[in-house]
C-alpha cells in the first residue's frame, strides 16, 4: 500500500520523498515494489526514469521527482532536507525522537505529508498518533487492517496461528490491536487452571532443572522445575529470599531436600551475572545461560506465554505448585506493562518489579527451547 501511494506521489512533477524504516533492509521492502513497477517495464524506462540505483535504493524520474530509502538507525542523515512526502514503515519499532526531532521538520517547508505503516507495539508514541487519527479534524487520518479482514489470506492459516500463538501476540500481529499490551504480561495465567499440588505428580525419571535470578535487596530466586515426557512444565519448589549473599543462597540450595530428583539437566541463570555464576560454581552449582536472540526479554516472555496455553487435551503446558511457590504465583498475577500514559519512548518491556521469578522461568525456557546454552563447569 505504501509503495502504491508513493507511485502516485512520484507522478507529480518535482516532488521529493523518503521511505524510512528502522533499517535499510526493512525500507527495501517498500522500495522493491517501486523498483519492480518502474523498472520492469523496459519500454517505458527512457520516458519515465532518469536515474536508477537499486543498490542505493534511489530513484529519479524524468519529471524531476525523487525517492530515496533512509534508515532511522542513522538519524543524523535525516536532517536538512525538505520533503513533499515520506513513508515511515514499521515506525512503532523506532523511537519517537526519530519522528519528532528529525522527520517532522523535513515536512514543514513544503507542507509535506507522512504515511505511517506499522504493527502495534504496546502503547507507545504511535498510539498517540493513532488516537489523533481517530479523533482529529481531518489533518490526521487512520486506517486499521486486521488480517482477519484480508480476503487474500487463508482462513485456515489464521485459525492455526490463533491456536499456536499466545493471545497477546496474535492480537498484535494479526488483529492490529494495541489493547493487549496494557496490564498483565501473562493475562492467560489462572490459579484454578495453572496451579496444582505436585507432591505425588513429579517423577524422578523426568528431566529436572533449576533456574536462578540473582538479587540481594531484590530477592534472590531459585525455581525447581520438572518437565514430563510430553514437555509439560511443572514448577514444584522455590527459594525466594532477600538480604542473603550468593554464597548463603548456594548453601540453602544445596541443603534443600531432594524429594524428587538426583541430577539436574541444567541450572540456568541470568546471562549478565558472570560473577554470580562463578560464585555458584565455587559452591558446586554449575550454571548455564541462554545465548543469542533467546536472551531477549520479549523472546523469553513469548515462550512463557506459549507454555501457559492450553493444549489439545484441555490442559495447560505449565503448572505451578501454589503452596510451594507462592511468590511465583503472586508475580504471575502482578507482573505488568507500564501505564499507557507513561513514557512512550520506552520499549514494550514490563515494569521492573514483580519480575524475579518471572525472569528465572524465562531464562530456563529461553535456554531449553532454543537449545543454545553456555554451561560453566
Amino acid at each position: 500500500m505504501g509503495a502504491k501511494e508513493a507511485e502516485e506521489l512520484l507522478t507529480l512533477p518535482g516532488t521529493r520523498g523518503w521511505i524510512v524504516s528502522g533499517t535499510y533492509s526493512l525500507g527495501e521492502k517498500v522500495f522493491r515494489v517501486l523498483d519492480r513497477d518502474f523498472i520492469s517495464y523496459r519500454d517505458l524506462l527512457p520516458r519515465v526514469v532518469k536515474r536508477h540505483y537499486s543498490s542505493q535504493m534511489y530513484l529519479e524520474l524524468v519529471n524531476g521527482s525523487i525517492v530515496e530509502v533512509k534508515s532511522a538507525d542513522h538519524p543524523d542523515s535525516l536532517q536538512g532536507e525538505g520533503l513533499d512526502w515520506l513513508i515511515f514503515d514499521e515506525c512503532a519499532s523506532c523511537k519517537a525522537l526519530v519522528w519528532e526531532q528529525f522527520l517532522r521538520p523535513t515536512l514543514t517547508d513544503r507542507e509535506g505529508i507522512a504515511l505511517f505503516i506499522t504493527t502495534p507495539k504496546c502503547y507507545n508514541w504511535v498510539y498517540d498518533i493513532y488516537q489523533r487519527g481517530a479523533t482529529d479534524d481531518g489533518t490526521w487520518g487512520v486506517h486499521r487492517s486486521p488480517s482477519s479482514e484480508n480476503p487474500t489470506l487463508s482462513k485456515g492459516d489464521l485459525a492455526q496461528a490463533k491456536t499456536e500463538l499466545s493471545s497477546v501476540i496474535y492480537e498484535q500481529e494479526y488483529e492490529a490491536s494495541f489493547k493487549t499490551f496494557a496490564g498483565a504480561v501473562y493475562p492467560d495465567f489462572d490459579i484454578l487452571s495453572h496451579c496444582m499440588d505436585m507432591e505425588r505428580v513429579i517423577k524422578a525419571e523426568w528431566k529436572h532443572f533449576r533456574c536462578i535470578d540473582f538479587g540481594y535487596t531484590n530477592p534472590f530466586v531459585c525455581l525447581w522445575v520438572a518437565v514430563d515426557p510430553f514437555d509439560r512444565i511443572y514448577v514444584y519448589d522455590e527459594l525466594y529470599i532477600r538480604n542473603h549473599t550468593i554464597e548463603q543462597c548456594a548453601e540453602i540450595i544445596n541443603a534443600r531436600p531432594k524429594r524428587h530428583i538426583g541430577e539436574f539437566e541444567l541450572s540456568v541463570c541470568d546471562p549478565s551475572e558472570a560473577g554470580g555464576r562463578a560464585t555458584l560454581l565455587g559452591k558446586g552449582i554449575p550454571t548455564a545461560i541462554p545465548t543469542g536472540k533467546s536472551r531477549e526479554v520479549v523472546t523469553g516472555i513469548e515462550l512463557v506465554r506459549q507454555a501457559l496455553k492450553f493444549r489439545a487435551d484441555g490442559k495447560p503446558g505449565l503448572y505451578v505448585d501454589k503452596d510451594k511457590c507462592p511468590n511465583m504465583v503472586a508475580e504471575f498475577q502482578a507482573y505488568k506493562y507500564p501505564d499507557p500514559k507513561a513514557d512512550r519512548n520506552e520499549a514494550e518491556l514490563p515494569n521492573k518489579e514483580f519480575d524475579h521469578a518471572m525472569d528465572a522461568i524465562r531464562y530456563l525456557l529461553s535456554a531449553w527451547n532454543r537449545a543454545k546454552v553456555v554451561q560453566l563447569r
